[in-house]
């Protein structure tokens, strides 16, 4: 396997619609609840075409992509690089001119490497790559500090001894002199809980909060507002023992404004979140199981950020499950979701990739 990269136009199945428009149901008989939508998804029959097309990875490594930056000048690719039928992953990182033409490619051994979660570009220029990997037969948060050549300048180790501490997400903090981290612990019996880590601008812990609750939770996706607010969703296990989601609203030093639990058909989670330019609300994304289907739904919602109300709810279900990949502002306000959709066929699981542009004003 090798990494791909392409510039390229696409035609997608697109959905457009207006959340300030949205109309619920008699609010008197349904206790008034909040606008929703139910879309069936048809098959895409989506195409493209691509302006140029770089293929990078060695003969004898598999090399997955994970996320690519736009530096001043360049590109940065980032992937996982792993000699063929081996657990020994390594970070690659290529970089590229706006032609894709390859300027350098580096490759660095990471001690127990499992999973690179996410890069994010840092104010002068460079990354700092959030990874986990195991460590006396545990896992352990790492970070990263790359410059803009690809070079790794520093290296931090999150975690104890004992159960494993599992990297979800990470976001700048408003200061500028670190980062939030969403994280969760999972202990020898497998119940996990959410941590909340602040470090600072070398991934040195400043603070840490624990979510203990007695029940499963987890935080996968945070985002920061105008207003240096941090809105975490993800999910939380309720009575029954299925989890539902879960939203809570930080302050910038990661004191508790409010917590939210949003429980739907068998089970639901999110799994993205992404702010709205200018407005105090956040679209959130993620799955639900449905009670009459065996397919999962995209499920996505519009939340204020000031009390965790849903605004508004959207789902896209179908003859496939659907699970949302990730989202990106757009220009004019408007969000891109991406997905992906599985069915089952002749009783083997295939996974289709669609892209969805769903349109929010």
């Amino acid at each position: 396997m090798i990494i791909r990269f392409t510039l390229t136009v696409l035609t997608l199945l697109t959905l457009i619609f207006n959340p300030f428009t949205a109309q619920a149901q008699s609010a008197a008989e349904y206790c008034d609840p909040p606008p929703a939508m139910m879309t069936t998804m048809s098959p895409a029959t989506s195409g493209s075409f691509n302006l140029w097309d770089s293929v990078f990875g060695a003969d004898k490594k598999d090399v997955d992509y994970v996320a690519a930056l736009k530096q001043e000048k360049t590109w940065q690719i980032f992937g996982h690089a792993a000699p063929v039928n081996s657990d020994k992953n390594s970070l690659v990182i290529v970089t590229i001119d706006d032609r894709g033409r390859k300027l350098s490619d580096v490759t660095h051994d990471i001690v127990g490497l499992v999973e690179i979660k996410k890069i994010i570009p840092v104010s002068k220029g460079g990354a700092v790559v959030i990874a986990n990997v195991t460590k006396n037969k545990t896992m352990r948060i790492w970070l990263g500090f790359v410059n803009q050549d690809g070079e790794i300048k520093g290296t931090k180790i999150i975690g104890q001894k004992g159960d494993s501490m599992i990297a979800d997400d990470i976001v700048p903090r408003a200061d500028g002199a670190g980062f939030i981290i969403a994280a969760h612990q999972k202990n020898a019996d497998n119940s996990f809980y959410t941590k909340i880590i602040t470090t600072d601008g070398n991934g040195h812990v400043a603070d840490q909060k624990s979510f203990n609750l007695g029940a499963n939770n987890r935080i996968y996706a945070l985002s920061t507002m105008p207003n240096s607010d941090i809105i975490a969703l993800g999910e939380i296990e309720n009575s029954y023992k299925n989890p539902a989601g879960w939203g809570i609203g930080f302050s910038k030093d990661t004191k508790i404004i409010w917590q939210q639990t949003y429980p739907r058909g068998v089970t639901a989670m999110f799994k993205k979140v992404i702010a709205l330019d200018g407005k105090e609300s956040v679209i959130g994304a993620g799955d639900i199981q449905p009670s009459d289907s065996k397919n999962t739904a995209l499920w996505t919602a519009r939340i204020n950020t000031l009390n965790g109300h849903i605004e508004w709810e959207h789902y896209l279900r179908g003859d496939r499950s659907y699970q949302v990949a990730d989202m990106m502002n757009l220009r004019d306000g408007l969000i891109a979701i991406t997905m992906n959709a599985e069915a089952l066929k002749e009783g083997v699981n295939e996974l289709y990739p669609n892209s969805l542009h769903n349109f929010v004003r």
